[in-house]
């Protein structure tokens, strides 16, 4: 993800966090994304052995130099739980069953309006064509 993302990132939107084993691990990567270290949180939740509790993700915020303070204050934000639960209702109108899932395509006002599914792990190649046969090659 992170490779079509620096190739395509002008084309490509972020709508929400990666759905993973309950809200919490959602909410801990939006909270290290608004200190610009979203995929880096996201690694760590996925790297094996990870336990999916509040003391992991405080210690992978201090691992990844975050302000502590202010991932803390996300953490309990309430409208962070809110934001997952949205993003994961709108994933669930359009069709999502299950992780991965992508939707390239269109947008308005932060809505699918025209676009490809991707279901489950696919190559870069074919994120690849999809992009290019959605946009045009570059």
């Amino acid at each position: 993800m992170q490779n079509l993302l620096r190739l395509f990132y002008e084309k490509i939107l972020l709508l929400s966090a990666t759905i993973f084993r309950g809200d919490y691990p959602a909410i801990a990567a939006n909270c290290a994304g608004e200190q610009g270290a979203y995929w880096e949180m996201h690694d760590q939740l996925f790297a094996s052995g990870v336990r999916f509790d509040r003391e992991a993700y405080l210690s992978m915020a201090q691992r990844l130099a975050l302000d502590n303070a202010m991932f803390e204050q996300c953490l309990d934000d309430p409208q962070q739980a809110k934001q997952v639960d949205a993003d994961a209702a709108y994933g669930s109108r359009i069709g999502v069953q299950g992780t991965p899932a992508f939707f390239i395509g269109k947008l308005d006002n932060g809505q699918l309006i025209d676009g490809t599914f991707i279901s489950g792990a696919q190559s870069f190649k074919k994120f690849a064509n999809v992009i290019d046969e959605f946009y045009g090659a570059d």
